[in-house]
């Protein structure tokens, strides 16, 4: 599946592979972010790991995504489901704070 965040952005998009159970990796330029079982289980994006990298790429509204179904990530940056860091960066995001490596 790829495409580009014209129609939905990455918070839609993870959330739609998480609650579909899925395992895979979710890429966009510059970085990406590994599910298992819909569970996030690493995320990177242009130098940062684990939650800085998963907040900046929820953040994100352009560009283009590529999810590959079946890939495994060889690291462990986050644990816990994805609700819950997609709940922190909607909140984040309503409140006006800029998602980004120095706001974390």
């Amino acid at each position: 599946m790829e495409g580009d965040f014209r129609l939905l952005g990455p918070i839609d998009l993870l959330q739609l592979l998480a609650q579909g159970g899925k395992t895979g990796v979710f890429r966009v330029e510059g970085g990406e972010v590994y599910l298992e079982g819909g569970r996030p289980v690493h995320a990177a994006y242009r130098g940062k790991v684990g939650r800085a990298a998963l907040m900046e790429i929820l953040s994100l509204r352009e560009g283009r995504f590529r999810f590959l179904l079946g890939e495994r990530a060889s690291l462990t940056s986050l644990e816990g489901p994805l609700e819950g860091y997609l709940l922190e960066a909607l909140r984040l995001l309503d409140e006006g704070v800029e998602v980004g490596p120095f706001d974390l």
